[in-house]
């Protein structure tokens, strides 16, 4: 069996949440880093797609590129396998310059030795399944018999030996999905890239791809540069993911890291929910906790992080926080918090929706405002009825007023 489909235990990548220096160190660098891009950038005409993006890939690791659609996540993928061609900057594979357009320096994709998953999948349908498979090798004249055997145990390794000699048209989105990862480690990459590969499948067969791709990658040991614009899929299946927003990075580190501790409001604000309570500046502790009255009139303490700290007393802010974290209770009358207990807001349910494990309520807070959160099933739940909202203080963000998301 080739190297790279030999299934072995592999270290993870090291420092999963360090973050990417701004400039690359010199090709004598650790073997570790499969891909580095430097400074790239990328314009069509008058548009900049990319602005100044940098990062590494490491060997053994899922790095994923999340934004909204326009961020320049696509183009970025594309400039790392040749597809594009970066208008400045510089692109590394093992140590080696694949592409920099102050050195007129360029290598094709073909001469790269990296794979590609489409979001269409691109899979032939005259072709057969091993055929589909077998394109990359054939294109690069290898021995038919080694094509063979390689194709075969590929097929194997996707669990679609069975289905050789099927049309692409005869196969379900997950097995044609299968094909084109089959595909794309056909030549033995040292990279697979994968943009949006999951879009096209419903919510079931995306959780469950989800989970092969992770246990493939895993027994390969493969470096992987993944593209989405779901966040569910880069908190699930990365090691590192980098925040992508207007052709730059934002943020860049584990999973973990940024959904806790978001530097941006565009990254907070990607990153799983949150839910945003305006009020203004009371008073600073020396143990850097900050005491907030919000605009319902309670006071909140804030422990968590605090992007705030030049900002004086009485500075309109944003409380921000996660709706796993807000404790709800029943109460048996209308509460009156706001003189007694701080971190404490009362409410009343508007709607109730049932989601199966849970019911999502909606609850009016007392200054008339909505908010959204999730509470276990039970009987103690009614429209109408009055409830409190405990915040821990840990758990909060304090963030500037005027970067509330638009």
């Amino acid at each position: 069996m080739p190297p790279h489909l030999v299934s072995v235990d592999r270290p993870g990548p090291g420092n999963p949440g360090e973050t990417m220096p701004d400039a690359l160190a010199p090709a004598s660098r650790p073997a570790e880093t499969v891909l580095a891009l430097s400074h790239i950038q990328k314009t069509y005409g008058s548009f900049k797609a990319v602005s100044d993006v940098s990062f590494e890939l490491r060997k053994g690791e899922i790095l994923t590129l999340l934004g909204p659609s326009g961020c320049g996540k696509t183009s970025t993928l594309r400039i790392a396998i040749g597809l594009e061609r970066a208008t400045a900057g510089e692109v590394r594979l093992d140590g080696r310059i694949v592409d920099a357009p102050r050195e007129r320096t360029f290598l094709p994709p073909e001469k790269r030795n990296m794979g590609m998953v489409f979001q269409s999948y691109a899979i032939w349908p005259h072709m057969s399944v091993f055929e589909n498979v077998a394109y990359p090798l054939r294109a690069r004249r290898r021995p038919a018999a080694e094509i063979r055997d390689e194709v075969t145990k590929l097929l194997r390794l996707v669990g679609l030996e069975a289905f050789a000699e099927r049309r692409g048209t005869q196969l379900s989105g997950g097995q044609q999905q299968r094909v084109a990862i089959a595909r794309g480690l056909a030549v033995g990459p040292d990279v697979l890239l994968m943009d949006e590969p999951f879009s096209n499948l419903d919510a079931r067969l995306r959780n469950q791809m989800r989970a092969e791709v992770k246990v493939l990658q895993r027994r390969l040991g493969i470096a992987v540069l993944f593209v989405t614009h779901d966040q569910s899929e880069a908190l699930a299946l990365s090691d590192r993911i980098a925040v992508m927003r207007a052709g730059n990075i934002e943020q860049i580190g584990s999973p973990s890291e940024l959904y806790r501790y978001p530097q941006t409001p565009s990254v907070r604000d990607f990153l799983g929910e949150t839910r945003l309570l305006p009020g203004r500046i009371l008073k600073r502790e020396p143990d850097g906790r900050v005491t907030v009255e919000l605009d319902q009139g309670v006071t909140c303490v804030v422990a968590g992080s605090d992007h705030t700290r030049s900002a004086p007393a009485h500075t309109k802010c944003l409380v921000a926080v996660r709706p796993e974290h807000i404790h709800v209770e029943p109460v048996a009358t209308k509460p009156h918090v706001a003189q007694s207990e701080p971190n404490a807001l009362g409410g009343e349910i508007l709607a109730l929706l049932f989601m199966g494990n849970c019911y999502e309520a909606s609850i009016k807070l007392a200054d008339g405002t909505a908010m959204n959160v999730t509470v276990p099933p039970g009987p103690e739940w009614r429209e109408g009825g009055q409830v409190r909202l405990r915040l821990s203080p840990e758990h909060l963000q304090l963030w500037p007023a005027a970067e509330a998301k638009a």
